[in-house]
């Protein structure tokens, strides 16, 4: 796959009259290079950090043949036969996260500016905290923190309860929420005890751990060894539960039937984009997106209880009028381009 590496995937500017959410097709570019898009099924980690995370990735760039680009781009692990490839985007952060996200995208770079949004919300939220929680967010597997480089651990969970306050936007099942990886480094097993039991308090009380769970499907805390090690032994037992939480969210994704292929990640991107620069706070329904272009007429239901009422008088069995209703429903619910 060539290199873009100016073109970003998203980014936040200064316009005239606020934030500006700018989107440089950086998403699209990555599908196209698939083999078949309409066949491959990518899952998205998302990686917030600084140092530790550029190690991870030069370690695994040489182990896994992955093509990484510069902060704030997507990287896309390059596997020709692979049904289920993972796409990588990351955002290089410092202490504290927020002033660091918001400083760093604000020069506008031309050649990325394809589309411009600009949110006209009102609210108390972060622009930045806002288009996670309620864009990125929706569209990841797995989001994996590096509490070192956001402001050690206690900073880290702020911000989790920060996204969980502002809520997610799906309409999805929470069981198809993304899982989160705190990344803590040369923790001793003390040091982790202490961190978990930080974690638990910040959620103890019934309405905290509802609010958290609306919005992540689970919470772990990984620990680094120490630097000792060279980059591929202390890192393995991150990939390894990395690609845990990768199985199991496939898992669940394709019991729930949201699995989606390439094309439609894409597509639903793109309109979670539009949606989110028009009504932030408005939840997004990735089924009433799926018909646009095709909506259901409203006489649909009379249409079918007609059909019904045609076959009782010519007497046709019950299980043959199913069959000619279900084949009608299953060819309007799959269009072409969409299977």
């Amino acid at each position: 796959m060539a290199h873009c590496d100016h073109v970003s995937w998203l980014e936040l500017v200064k316009g005239n009259g606020g934030p500006v959410l700018s989107y440089g097709w950086r998403f699209a570019h990555v599908i196209q290079e698939m083999n078949t898009p309409d066949k491959q099924f990518p899952q998205l980690i998302f990686f917030i950090g600084k140092r530790q995370k550029i190690r991870h990735y030069v370690s695994c760039a040489r182990a896994n043949t992955i093509l990484a680009t510069n902060a704030m781009r997507s990287i896309y692990m390059q596997t020709e036969t692979q049904c289920n490839p993972t796409i990588l985007e990351f955002l290089q952060t410092g202490t504290p996260p927020s002033a660091a996200f918001y400083q760093q995208l604000t020069t506008r770079r031309s050649v990325t500016e394809r589309k411009i949004f600009q949110s006209t919300a009102s609210t108390s939220w972060q622009p930045h905290d806002l288009i996670l929680a309620r864009l990125t967010f929706l569209f990841c597997d797995v989001i994996c923190i590096f509490a070192d480089d956001v402001g050690e651990f206690a900073a880290t969970v702020t911000l989790l309860m920060t996204w969980a306050n502002i809520r997610s936007s799906s309409s999805l099942p929470r069981r198809i929420r993304p899982r989160v990886i705190i990344v803590t480094g040369n923790t001793s097993v003390t040091d982790k005890a202490l961190n978990e039991d930080d974690l638990f308090f910040n959620l103890h009380g019934e309405e905290n751990v509802s609010l958290f769970f609306s919005s992540f499907m689970d919470v772990k805390i990984s620990n680094l060894p120490f630097n000792e090690l060279s980059s591929d032994a202390r890192y393995l037992q991150l990939d390894t539960e990395l690609l845990f939480e990768l199985h199991d969210a496939r898992r669940i994704r394709e019991s729930s039937g949201v699995m989606f292929s390439a094309t439609h990640l894409n597509a639903l991107f793109e309109d979670a984009l539009q949606h989110t620069a028009r009504d932030m706070l408005t939840p997004y329904n990735f089924i009433h997106a799926s018909r646009k272009g095709n909506l259901l007429d409203g006489s649909i239901v009379s249409h079918l209880l007609m059909f019904t009422r045609q076959g009782i008088r010519a007497h046709v069995s019950y299980e043959a009028v199913a069959s000619y209703i279900a084949s009608a429903i299953l060819m309007d619910a799959y269009p072409s381009s969409m299977h």
